[in-house]
């Protein structure tokens, strides 16, 4: 096909920084791609957050009781089932200020062009225009994309940029938060119950839980930035980004708990006009 044939060695440039909150560690690492792909990975280490039983075996009398909402890691010791929740706020600006969220969805359709095939796949593109309908579940089955549509690479597509808020992990995916809805932690920190959400840019909407969420009585951060339903379509928009795992702990992870990932996805979607990392060859070249 004329194509050069290249291999070339992959590179990562990781920027960590860590967080120490009571017996955990949080890692953090944003990880830049040479293809232009961004990875933000959340890793969870340090101690378990375990509460002190009566059984020593799950053979004892009490042990059923004891793991009500546990597991038993070691002798009077039951690490506690809880989560891990994480938001990332994303000011994008793909390629300029002038984004919109625009969802694909595949979808099976009739083949009515005849053939042998009795069905086709086709993508379901529409936009994304006001702030409540962007704060969505992430469905792994399709597609989410923060584009810029005046601006177009070279076959006339609009740069965009693909939001994956799950991208594989090590422990079960938090789909939402396991609290019932009448909860108080619920009511203020909402954002924990959908993984995608997109606003218009604020300079003063910083925080995904509002400035002071142990102290109000209500949701003071994404809940009440995407109340006023503002358009998102054609506008500087910020992207937040909510991920995390429900930890169900394994005696594996008792006294010290190794570290447990998350990973969260940016790729670029039609951003490029061909393979980015095809310019390394002619770098080296020159």
């Amino acid at each position: 096909m004329g194509q050069p044939n290249v291999s070339a060695e992959r590179r990562e440039l990781v920027v960590r920084w860590v967080s120490t909150v009571g017996n955990y560690d949080y890692i953090f690492d944003w990880v830049f791609h040479e293809n232009g792909t961004i990875g933000i990975d959340a890793g969870a280490t340090g101690i378990e957050a375990v509460k002190g039983v009566q059984a020593k075996t799950m053979h004892d009398a009490t042990a059923k009781d004891d793991t009500r909402y546990g597991t038993l890691i070691d002798h009077n010791i039951v690490g506690t089932t809880h989560q891990h929740i994480y938001n990332f706020r994303l000011d994008l600006d793909v390629d300029g200020t002038n984004n919109k969220l625009v969802a694909m969805d595949p979808e099976v359709k009739p083949n009515t062009a005849g053939g042998p095939r009795t069905s086709t796949m086709q993508v379901n593109q529409y936009d994304i225009d006001s702030e409540l309908q962007a704060a969505q579940k992430f469905d792994p089955g399709t597609i989410r994309l923060l584009s810029n549509t005046t601006k177009e690479n070279r076959m006339g597509n609009p740069v965009s940029y693909q939001i994956i808020p799950y991208a594989g992990g090590t422990h079960p995916v938090a789909t939402g938060a396991k609290f019932a809805q009448d909860e108080w932690i619920y009511h203020r920190l909402s954002f924990m119950d959908k993984q995608l959400w997109v606003t218009r840019y604020h300079p003063n909407e910083m925080y995904p839980e509002g400035k002071f969420p142990n102290r109000s009585t209500h949701d003071t951060g994404l809940g009440q930035y995407s109340k006023d339903n503002e358009s998102v379509n054609d506008q500087d928009d910020v992207v937040w980004m909510t991920t995390g795992t429900t930890h169900v702990a394994r005696a594996e992870e008792w006294p010290i708990m190794p570290t447990e990932w998350v990973h969260t996805l940016l790729k670029p979607w039609n951003f490029f006009d061909e393979t980015p990392t095809l310019g390394k060859k002619k770098e080296q070249q020159q």
